[in-house]
């Protein structure tokens, strides 16, 4: 069973593999957008990898949820909602 569970937990884990490239991109977007270098920002993605939503702060968690495609049935899943609203 805890191995089900660990296997489970890592299929939505995301994990940068260069961490100081994306923290150079973060840092020239910031700088490009105006925004502080101690800012947080959020960036949101679409299933198949393309950015959906960005912004300063934190993510609007409420809004991404209310916007997730229903599931029904054995079929649905990877592509509902591929191009779903953007923020």
């Amino acid at each position: 069973m805890e191995e089900m569970t660990s296997k489970r937990k890592r299929l939505w884990q995301l994990v940068p593999l260069s961490t100081t490239e994306w923290s150079k991109w973060l840092d020239e977007q910031k700088k490009l957008a105006n925004v502080s270098p101690e800012s947080p920002v959020y960036l949101s993605l679409r299933l198949d990898g393309r950015v959906r939503g960005s912004g300063v702060g934190y993510p609007p968690w409420n809004a991404f949820v209310a916007q997730l495609p229903p599931v029904k049935g054995i079929w649905s899943g990877l592509l509902d909602g591929m191009d779903g609203r953007v923020l």
